[in-house]
């Protein structure tokens, strides 16, 4: 449909700003190109937005949403997943996202750049019966994650942290 998925970030000075996938491409690539001139041994996109196939690179290029989908696509038993995403414009990505993976997306908002612990949206992937929640996005804490597992009583994926322990591993 040529429209790009709606990402968040956060500023230098803290205020949360959508972004349209589409506009900020050009200038991943170019960081891209910037950071293997400065010989990295390998890239790690820090957002769990879906991505065109459209960057290159010249060493490991690391999508955090493939690796988290393909973690959740190989567990057996979920057939109802929590996606923790930061505003509700992003649902109808998500549930696109996540849809093909398991056969229920519940998905809830929790902006991590303005809330610390909303407790309303860990209640309600509690209430859905989810046999997993995922926080997709980088701005998630570790803390935002024990938080949220305490909350739902199931496991929660923190998508930085599943990221992280891949560099570790190239690097």
């Amino acid at each position: 449909d040529g429209i790009g998925n709606t990402l968040v970030s956060r500023m230098r000075d803290g205020t949360a700003v959508e972004l349209d996938e589409q506009k900020i491409l050009p200038l991943m690539q170019r960081k891209i190109d910037e950071l293997e001139s400065a010989h990295v041994q390998a890239v790690l996109i820090m957002c769990t937005g879906e991505f065109p196939e459209v960057f290159h690179a010249r060493v490991p290029l690391i999508y955090p949403s493939k690796l988290i989908c393909n973690i959740v696509e190989s567990l057996k038993g979920v057939s109802c997943i929590g996606i923790i995403t930061p505003e509700k414009s992003q649902f109808q990505d998500i549930e696109r996202k996540w849809g093909r993976i398991v056969p229920k997306v519940v998905p809830v908002q929790w902006n991590p750049y303005l809330e610390s612990r909303p407790r309303q949206a860990a209640e309600a992937l509690r209430d859905a019966g989810v046999d997993l929640a995922v926080m997709d996005c980088f701005g998630y804490s570790q803390e935002m994650r024990c938080y949220a597992a305490e909350i739902i009583g199931k496991p929660v994926i923190l998508s930085r942290r599943i990221a992280i322990q891949v560099v570790k591993e190239l690097v």
